[in-house]
């Protein structure tokens, strides 16, 4: 009996399954992948389709805006040649033209970082602001003219 009723399960269990992989999938949006949470506490930009992600962070008392390019899981430094990141940034009333200099990264190939770095007074008191990204190279293409508003970033 107990033989009987295992096949009978068995055999349901088969006839389930094969039933389900021949269905088309429902036209229900598959989950939204988790929510991204910047590393450092910054402001996420994303990359195009590279998967990268730049990290915006502004530091108020000392005035300073660093970058850290990160890989699509926010976890791993990803490494560009770029020998600065120009922006153009547009705050209330003005446009400021920024360089972030390339800072040293712990186990970066010679030649490349994945931090960057400046410092103006008016970050201090400018919470705000429009960014453009002039240029990034990055995995042997040049990301260009790239827009987005501060805090709020570019999601995926």
């Amino acid at each position: 009996m107990r033989l009987n009723l295992l096949r009978g399960t068995l055999a349901a269990l088969v006839l389930g399954l094969t039933a389900s992989c021949g269905k088309k999938e429902s036209a229900t949006p598959a989950a939204a992948p988790p929510t991204l949470h910047a590393a450092h506490g910054g402001t996420l930009v994303a990359l195009g389709t590279s998967g990268c992600f730049l990290e915006f962070v502004r530091d108020p008392i000392l005035g300073t805006l660093r970058a850290y390019l990160l890989d699509r899981d926010l976890r791993q430094p990803v490494y560009s040649p770029s020998r600065g990141l120009d922006l153009t940034v547009t705050a209330p009333g003005t446009i400021h033209g920024l360089t972030l200099t390339p800072l040293p990264t712990a186990g970066a190939p010679p030649g490349s970082t994945a931090q960057f770095e400046t410092q103006a007074d008016w970050l201090k008191d400018t919470p705000a602001f429009q960014v453009t990204l002039e240029r990034l190279e990055l995995r042997g293409t040049a990301l260009t003219a790239l827009t987005f508003p501060f805090p709020a970033g570019r999601r995926p």
